[in-house]
């Protein structure tokens, strides 16, 4: 079994770096998730109640489905 030694420093700046590229990515995401529920929000309270019933909702569900797919 082979052994990995790793008891050489980072470079100066690396973690601080990684942090500050983790941050801007989740800020990335969570914007990008915040607009595609927006966006599912406004084409379902589009819809009539007709055709939230055809695809299997109610209108109260509407917030409920819409912030599902936040996720």
């Amino acid at each position: 079994m082979a052994v990995l030694h790793t008891n050489h420093p980072v470079p100066f700046g690396a973690i601080t770096l990684h942090r500050i590229i983790h941050l801007v990515d989740q800020v990335y995401l969570t914007i990008r998730f915040w607009r595609r529920s927006n966006a599912a929000r406004k084409a379902l309270r589009g819809l009539s109640d007709a055709q939230l019933t055809d695809i299997g909702l109610h209108r109260w569900q509407v917030e409920q489905t819409a912030g599902f797919l936040r996720r």
